[in-house]
């Protein structure tokens, strides 16, 4: 969870804002996962940040993990509500604009039970 936010909003201040953590925590978590991996992840300027080719392709699989672990869960809990909604939508567009708002339209529409499916094809 810590690498995922801190790479899709390239920042680990937003990212320790979303978690209720520090970015220390943030900063921490994300160099004992780059020394476990043997790899670096992330490009750190000074007032910038960017993902490595690595880091990439690990926010890629990451996130397409985290989706899966969101749909499964959606699949065993049952909705005691009358109104559901599925969402069909590219990876891409679920990473970057449908989840960095999906907590905001939960807090505003609890009783809108949302299915996220997303897909490449």
């Amino acid at each position: 969870m810590v690498f995922e936010s801190a790479a899709r909003h390239l920042s680990f201040t937003r990212a320790a804002d979303e978690l209720n953590v520090t970015q220390g925590a943030i900063s921490r978590q994300i160099r004992h996962l780059e020394d476990y991996l043997g790899r670096k992840l992330f490009i750190r300027d000074k007032r910038s940040l960017s993902l490595t080719s690595t880091g990439m392709e690990y926010y890629d699989s990451i996130q397409q993990s985290l989706l899966l672990v969101a749909g499964a869960t959606g699949n065993i809990l049952q909705w005691q509500g009358d109104q559901q909604v599925t969402v069909v939508t590219t990876h891409a567009m679920a990473s970057f604009w449908l989840l960095p708002r999906f907590n905001a339209f939960q807090e505003l529409h609890p009783d809108i039970d949302v299915r996220i499916l997303a897909v490449d094809s």
